[in-house]
């Protein structure tokens, strides 16, 4: 019985040195995600997506978006679908050019989602007439890893500063 036993345990032992050495090597990095790559790879599509929106490169900035993509702009209902959008945007872009300048204030990332927070000012330019507007206002991006390890737009919200007159007015009445 003992030799059984003894036999099994010699067994289990090259089995498990068997299995152990046919599985990929793995380290303590391996376990823990690479935080400062993600930041820099969400910088970088941020910056592609001012690029291609600046430069009314639609297609270019739809790659950058998930198929369900969601947009929540200020006074309107969210809009669902990068379809839906680019055809949104190309006829915006048909009367209007659009200088965008975000400044981004904060990125963080958990797992396979991350988001940026910014703020931004837009100068847009009416091809009708030629008159010209500047807007101030902040927005929030909400980023998944995709299966590749890229990462696409989930969830845009943005929203417009007050302008400069009403913001004195507000803060002249402000407690």
């Amino acid at each position: 019985m003992n030799s059984m036993l003894c036999l099994r345990f010699v067994f289990l032992t090259l089995a498990s040195a068997l299995l152990y050495s046919c599985s990929p090597e793995m380290n303590e990095t391996d376990l823990v995600p690479d935080t400062a790559a993600d930041i820099a790879a969400l910088e970088l599509i941020i910056q592609e997506s001012v690029t291609n929106w600046n430069g009314a490169n639609l297609d270019a900035l739809m790659e950058d978006n998930a198929d369900e993509f969601v947009m929540m702009g200020p006074d309107e209902p969210a809009k669902r679908g990068k379809e839906r959008l680019k055809a949104e945007w190309a006829a915006y872009h048909s009367e209007h050019s659009e200088n965008w300048q975000p400044v981004i204030e904060d990125i963080q990332v958990s797992g396979d989602l991350g988001f940026v927070r910014s703020s931004f000012t837009t100068t847009t330019t009416s091809k009708v007439d030629g008159t010209v507007t500047v807007t101030k206002g902040k927005t929030i991006v909400i980023l998944k890893r995709q299966t590749d390890g890229s990462w696409k737009h989930i969830v845009e919200i943005w929203n417009r500063d007050a302008p400069d007159d009403k913001q004195s007015e507000i803060l002249s009445t402000s407690p």
